[in-house]
């Protein structure tokens, strides 16, 4: 089968490991990425190499060479926009994705997430073939405006197959978005297992870890003022809090504390995988989700992780077995948790086991998760 791939750098860390098991399974992939004048993400920070609006080979990229390790870069392609869009370049875009379709002849165009309005012209002519994956069904607090909300109304009836990466937000996008049960298919988010080429050897286990970006539906708040009591029974444990954006709540108090740390920046790669390995376990107090990239790449790394009961998260942790799963928006069920695992080093050991299983074995491995993408393209 032959599978036009369309996707963003914010979405390369999940796209790369799906390729890769495609092409073992025996398909050919084009890979597409879409970036404007700079980009930043967690795998994929570009400088600006290209002024003019085109489609460029990821060879002229040379922050891509590591993809040569995982898919190969014969088939990977930057398609280089400007941050403000005009007509004319919009129009132009459309005509080189239209001639690589052309020229290519894929049995599947399958783009991630909620395409450009531009794009629209492009998704109609290629309806027959074209599957759209949406990795956040319903917008998270804070992250919503009239202009997604205008593309999601006028893009998703034209779209003939939709994949949702959890079976538990199946219902409400159907119900949200008045879409047909029949084009909505379900499919997982597996382990990030490239994050194992960053990581180093462990060194300390003497903190516990946020990371990500700062948002209102991460519930960081919760979690600070859980660490109060934390640090009570726990007085030589600290916190770290790292990820770019701007605190949505006073931190002040938090600040003045030393078994607190705040890393309010971007974090790279090795970094990041630095302070998971590193970290005694993970917390994820959000509260609201989809699917978490986060808990995907903790887990990866063989490192526990306290998540809340929202959306997909407690499907992606088994309970007791690779992490701890609390109700959200909860300080107490924050501090117990924290504590018990602090308290059992031998849980949180075997724990670690249990992750190191289901990262090859089970329906989050990739092998499993490119069968079923396959069988999506084929019914």
């Amino acid at each position: 089968m032959k599978i036009l791939y369309i996707s963003s750098p914010a979405y390369c860390d999940t796209d790369i490991p799906l390729i890769k098991s495609l092409i073992v399974a025996g398909n050919e992939v084009m890979y597409l990425i879409s970036v404007g004048d700079r980009v930043r993400s967690t795998l994929i920070s570009l400088d600006e190499y290209h002024n003019d609006v085109g489609i460029y080979k990821c060879t002229e990229y040379s922050e891509l060479g590591f993809i040569s390790n995982y898919i190969g870069t014969e088939n990977v392609y930057i398609i280089r926009r400007k941050k403000r869009k005009s007509f004319s370049e919009c129009a132009y875009v459309c005509s080189l994705l239209q001639q690589i379709v052309n020229d290519y002849k894929p049995d599947v165009v399958h783009q991630i997430d909620l395409p450009y309005l531009f794009m629209l012209p492009f998704l109609i002519k290629n309806r027959k073939r074209y599957i759209l994956t949406v990795h956040d069904p319903i917008p998270h607090k804070g992250e919503n405006s009239w202009k997604l909300n205008l593309s999601r109304m006028l893009v998703y009836p034209f779209v003939k197959k939709i994949i949702l990466l959890n079976s538990k937000s199946r219902d409400l996008f159907i119900s949200k978005y008045h879409q047909s049960a029949k084009k909505i298919f379900v499919s997982r988010l597996g382990f990030l297992e490239w994050m194992n080429a960053f990581a180093t050897s462990k060194k300390s286990d003497d903190y516990i870890l946020f990371y990500g970006r700062i948002t209102p539906y991460k519930g960081v708040e919760y979690l600070l003022q859980a660490m109060e009591s934390v640090h009570a029974s726990f007085p030589n444990i600290k916190l770290i809090i790292a990820g770019s954006g701007n605190y949505y709540f006073d931190i002040s108090k938090y600040r003045s504390l030393d078994y607190i740390k705040f890393i309010n920046r971007f974090i790279e790669l090795t970094e990041l995988s630095d302070l998971i390995i590193n970290s005694r376990f993970v917390v994820c107090p959000y509260t609201e989700a989809t699917q978490s990239g986060v808990v995907a790449s903790v887990l990866a790394l063989e490192t526990p992780i306290i998540v809340t009961e929202v959306g997909a998260l407690s499907d992606m942790v088994e309970n007791n077995v690779t992490g701890l799963i609390i109700p959200p928006s909860n300080e107490i069920a924050l501090v117990d948790s924290i504590c018990r695992l602090l308290s059992n080093e031998q849980l949180t050991k075997s724990m670690r086991v249990a992750i190191g299983v289901r990262k090859t074995e089970g329906e989050y491995s990739w092998h499993t998760i490119a069968g079923l993408t396959e069988e999506i393209y084929k019914a």
